[in-house]
């Protein structure tokens, strides 16, 4: 509750901000926004670990088991070299029995079994690779994103990542992190590689499971497509930049 309430205080206070320096484009007012997500951040950080600590010290929750070797493997061919699998733990959480969340290296599931879906594993990842490169602010704007875009399974909540564009965010970078990590989930879920005909029309077409991904800049047989299932558009080109951006960082 405590972590909760910190959480939401502080996420409320970004909101605030954000809405301010949305109506300048002054460098200075961005800088300060920056500043602000990185002490929130690691606010929300602090607090955390040390709610998972107590929970340790009581007994009520476990040290998380490694990915298995299936797991390593889808995530080595969404991420490459931008992510290592191996440290990467996923970790059952008592206390919250309905959603998966991250927190640094630890995926917490609400599974006893400490299972989780092959596609959430994806999305959870981003969230274990926004927090290698940009560090723990990702929690402050992750939070941000949540309470001002909602949670709803709704068109324009913060995981709706078409809304974004609709918000003027063309790049990836520049998602809010839970529709960037939802656009990477729904690539490894939706995207397809298709052999061409002479008239370019796909002849066949293999689709979902990552397949998208373990496509190779040498696989003159195949191309690559995603057809997003929110609203039938061909997005391929937004997916192949977000996938070498999430890539591009070692």
């Amino acid at each position: 509750m405590m972590a909760g309430t910190i959480g939401s205080s502080m996420g409320v206070l970004i909101f605030l901000l954000d809405t301010v320096f949305s109506l300048s484009i002054k460098p200075v007012a961005k800088g300060l926004l920056q500043l602000v997500n990185t002490i929130a951040g690691g606010t929300i950080s602090i607090v955390g670990n040390m709610l998972v600590l107590i929970a340790r010290v009581m007994g009520l929750l476990n040290e998380g088991r490694l990915l298995r070797v299936e797991e390593k493997n889808i995530l080595q061919e969404v991420f490459q070299a931008s992510l290592d699998p191996k440290k990467i733990t996923i970790a059952y959480f008592p206390f919250w029995h309905k959603y998966f969340f991250t927190l640094h290296n630890t995926i917490y599931s609400p599974h006893k079994d400490q299972s989780i879906p092959p596609h959430l594993l994806v999305h959870e990842s981003v969230h274990v690779w926004q927090y290698h490169h940009e560090g723990t602010k990702y929690l402050a704007e992750a939070l941000l994103a949540q309470i001002q875009y909602g949670i709803k399974n709704i068109p324009g909540n913060a995981y709706d990542w078409t809304a974004e564009l609709s918000r003027g965010k063309t790049d990836w970078g520049n998602f809010n992190k839970e529709a960037a990590a939802k656009l990477i989930e729904e690539i490894w879920k939706e995207g397809e590689a298709c052999i061409l005909s002479n008239e370019a029309e796909p002849v066949e077409v293999e689709n979902g499971c990552g397949v998208f991904f373990r496509m190779s800049a040498e696989d003159y047989n195949r191309k690559p497509r995603f057809i997003s299932k929110r609203n039938h558009q061909d997005y391929t080109d937004l997916a192949i930049e977000s996938m070498l951006m999430l890539r591009s960082k070692k």
